[in-house]
């Protein structure tokens, strides 16, 4: 894959990589900095390549030659965006909306190992990818091949190779279709999250305003603004829905994007 071709997060990913240097990131073998190195400059053999990760005590994770599954493991172990922010009590259970190829599913567990950790990811190929990646966490972790939505049925799927982190609900339904699921029916279904991380390319204002019911009962929420959906509305959503909210430093804007975390206010439902 042509560096030219990546969206303007994943150039900033590789730039990320070249400062936090990826040994860092990757486990002592000296062979998994170089295989995620050429990952990251789109060469290498084409098939997936297993990569040792610090954070992962070790194990290894599998990412795909030529698509972005490279600089989302940059973002994920180098970046930590996706992490919620420290909580009084325990962390008993996490949903991981927009889970892509399952790292921060597995990161997730990793750090919470009483966590129940629910993940949502609907493209396929991302989807199988998860399962594998995640499969050391399989006894907490629940995958559904599902898009995150207002409602349960069907929804619209877009997107295009590549950017294989950017799939998103869409109307035209151009890519086909896919389940999808209401945080109402996750709620029903796994009871209340401790932290939820929502990362859904774009679907987060729709998410945030319409049949809210489950945001009463989610301690901590992280949400990942994709235009033209802004930091400020999001802000305003997120309090209006009864949390404490922050915005990222601008040193810390995951993939040169906006995010918020919010809190949920005591007393406050």
């Amino acid at each position: 894959m042509n560096v030219a071709r990546l969206s303007a997060w994943a150039k900033a990913a590789v730039r990320e990589a070249r400062r936090q240097r990826v040994s860092r990131i990757v486990a002592d073998s000296p062979g998994d900095a170089r295989a995620l190195r050429a990952l990251l400059r789109g060469s290498g053999a084409p098939g997936p390549a297993t990569i040792g990760i610090r954070a992962l005590d070790g194990r290894r994770v599998a990412l795909r030659a030529r698509t972005t599954d490279a600089e989302v493991a940059v973002a994920t172990f180098a970046g930590r965006y996706h992490l919620p922010p420290p909580l009084a009590g325990p962390v008993e259970s996490i949903w991981d909306v927009g889970a892509n190829i399952g790292l921060t599913t597995a990161h997730l567990a990793q750090l919470h190992p009483h966590a129940q950790v629910v993940a949502l990811e609907p493209h396929p190929a991302n989807f199988a990818c998860a399962q594998a990646n995640t499969a050391e966490y399989a006894q907490r972790c629940v995958l559904l091949q599902r898009a995150a939505w207002t409602y349960d049925g069907t929804v619209g799927l877009e997107g295009e190779s590549g950017p294989e982190d950017g799939y998103r609900v869409s109307e035209t339904r151009a890519d086909g279709e896919v389940e999808a699921i209401s945080f109402n029916t996750l709620l029903d279904r796994f009871g209340a999250p401790d932290y939820l991380k929502l990362d859904v390319e774009g679907g987060e204002r729709a998410l945030l305003n319409e049949s809210t019911q489950w945001a009463a009962s989610v301690r901590c929420i992280s949400v990942e603004c994709h235009p033209p959906y802004s930091l400020s509305e999001c802000v305003s959503d997120l309090e209006r829905l009864g949390f404490s909210t922050q915005a990222l430093p601008q040193t810390l804007r995951r993939r040169a994007r906006d995010c918020a975390i919010g809190v949920r206010r005591r007393g406050a439902h």
